[in-house]
């Protein structure tokens, strides 16, 4: 049982690593960034007016796009 229960964990293991995007002219690669906040509307002033992102909405789900990052 042990051996395949590490083979489980190996194996999916290996699945579950994600691939973020080529680094760009400055050498930076960012791929998702999932924050828990307590003021929602500070955060999204931030993301949107400073960072200069969009705010779409996937259903029922708020998103801030920056080009390049959901």
């Amino acid at each position: 049982m042990k051996t395949s229960l590490l083979f489980n964990f190996a194996f999916f293991a290996g699945l579950a690593s994600a691939q973020l995007a080529p680094p760009n002219e400055a050498g930076v690669s960012l791929g998702h960034i999932q924050l828990i906040v307590k003021d929602v509307d500070a955060q999204t002033r931030f993301w949107s007016g400073m960072i200069g992102g969009t705010i779409v909405m996937n259903e029922k789900l708020a998103e801030i796009q920056i080009p390049g990052v959901y």
